[in-house]
């Protein structure tokens, strides 16, 4: 039996603030980086940071523009929000199972799967991890 859904799977659009740099004689490449919700630049590695550096150098030299923050949308796939068995709100993966805190396991269909499926499957040769 389905578990209650509390969000439906199905795409969404994730809008993300970046801020955007090209190059001038190859206005499709650049750089582009993920700004906070004050307009700040946000580094997630040292790479990102030296790239950052990078592009205000090139800009400086005339051979990038700044094109300032710009609206970002991605298209993505939210395999959806299930209550589990126990209550609990369950983020499912999008993957092959997500498992509870609680212990429950449901397929990406939000279906409860039974505690032993895995020993299961290996009997009937479905599994042969």
């Amino acid at each position: 039996m389905p578990a209650e859904w509390i969000t439906k799977p199905g795409h969404e659009e994730i809008n993300s603030p970046q801020r955007h740099f090209t190059y001038v004689n190859d206005p499709g490449c650049g750089f582009m980086f993920d700004v906070n919700q004050a307009g700040e630049v946000m580094f997630s590695t040292e790479l990102a940071r030296e790239n950052y550096a990078l592009a205000l150098r090139e800009v400086e030299a005339g051979t990038m523009v700044d094109h300032g923050t710009v609206d970002f949308t991605n298209d993505v796939w939210n395999p959806g929000t299930i209550r589990c068995g126990c209550g609990q709100p369950l983020n499912l993966s999008g993957g092959d199972t997500t498992t509870c805190t609680c212990g429950n396991e449901y397929n990406g269909c939000a279906q409860l799967l039974r505690p032993n499926w895995r020993e299961f499957c290996r009997e009937t040769g479905e599994l042969d991890d």
